[in-house]
């Protein structure tokens, strides 16, 4: 009788221990199934919102063809009207350079129109070689003008920064938009510094940029004394139509 209720007991023990680990297995096994199901809606999240991304590009890429022709028409009789008006002020310098730089940058507006059409129509960027001191140097004048008096804007442009190719109105742009940028960010003034340099990339940094290839580099640098930018802000920064500023 005994030796019975040992052997009961053991039973019952081994019994208890296996419905123990059961159960440890199959909270294992929910909280695995939990993490997948968690991890299927972070992707699924994520595809959602590259996919309203990609709507709302095309969207807008509807809306710039609609509007570069119109655009463009009246941008031609503001550079005509300007070539005109040069012609007769032949001997006023300061209003001459004042016209020029008008002229200057409703020629840079149609390049932007162009690059809204490319946009629209999905058409690849036409690139050119060129030199990049000579086009950040020619853009220098039209920069200053954006800038108040308050601040300074420098530029270092090194001898060894070579021939480049891209787009000139895309590069003009980007220019602008960071000097503008940077006047923002320096409410109290400061100091906006453009610099061109040549650089060699090596391996290591290659690991740590998939897209790059070693060797070498022409780089273009925009720095200012402002505020700076937050994370948030940090994390936005390479979306096509994303900004700070107010409405208005």
């Amino acid at each position: 009788m005994r030796a019975t209720l040992v052997t009961m007991g053991g039973l019952l023990l081994a019994l208890l221990s296996f419905i123990i680990l059961a159960d440890v297995v199959i909270n294992r096994a929910s909280r695995h199934e939990l993490q997948l199901v968690e991890r299927q809606l972070a992707e699924r999240k994520k595809w959602e919102e590259e996919l309203m991304q990609s709507q709302k590009m095309e969207c807008v890429g509807r809306l710039a063809g609609g509007v570069t022709h119109d655009f463009n028409n009246l941008l031609t009789p503001i550079i005509g009207y300007a070539e005109l008006t040069e012609m007769e002020l032949q001997h006023d310098e300061e209003l001459l350079s004042n016209l020029a730089q008008i002229r200057r940058a409703a020629e840079k507006a149609t390049q932007l129109t162009r690059q809204l059409l490319s946009f629209s129509r999905r058409k690849m960027i036409e690139s050119q070689v060129m030199e990049l001191n000579h086009l950040v140097l020619d853009v220098g004048q039209m920069l200053r003008r954006l800038i108040g008096e308050d601040m300074e804007l420098e530029f270092h442009t090194g001898a060894d920064a070579d021939y480049i190719k891209a787009e000139p109105g895309q590069l003009d742009q980007v220019l602008v938009n960071m000097v503008v940028n940077g006047r923002d960010a320096m409410p109290q003034g400061g100091c906006l510094l453009i610099e061109t340099s040549a650089v060699t990339l090596d391996e290591s940094f290659s690991d740590h940029h998939n897209d790059v290839v070693p060797g070498p580099y022409v780089l273009l640098s925009v720095s200012d004394t402002g505020v700076g930018m937050s994370e948030e802000v940090i994390y936005h920064i390479f979306e096509p139509f994303f900004t700070t500023m107010d409405v208005g």
